[in-house]
């Protein structure tokens, strides 16, 4: 995406260790963060982002529970909780954040056989 990375949290592993660091820094600064789905890794500022999708293998366009934020300039850690909003962000093409030796990767592609 223009402004952020945007990966499934079992493929941090895959990303560059520049990036895997920052993951690292944000999970020190916030903890385990118990339910992430996706972590968004922002381009313009030390800003990561972990977000909750329950039964993101089963749903094909889960909507979001919350968000964890770590600014690390800041060593600020926030929580979004979304639950009670009627009109909850819908994730789509979640094929696309998961890596290729997924389990679940046919599964996470709506439509495909």
């Amino acid at each position: 995406m223009p402004t952020a990375i945007y990966v499934h949290a079992s493929a941090t592993a895959h990303l560059p260790v520049a990036l895997r660091v920052l993951d690292g820094c944000a999970r020190e600064l916030l903890g385990v963060v118990d339910g992430a789905t996706i972590v968004k890794i922002d381009r313009d500022r030390p800003r990561i982002s972990y977000l909750e999708y329950p039964n993101f293998d089963a749903d094909p366009h889960p909507a979001l529970r919350s968000v964890y934020v770590a600014t690390l300039n800041t060593l600020r850690g926030d929580y979004r909780d979304y639950t009670d909003r009627s009109n909850r962000p819908i994730l789509h093409r979640k094929e696309q954040f998961v890596a290729d030796d997924y389990p679940l990767k046919q599964l996470s592609a709506p439509g495909e056989d």
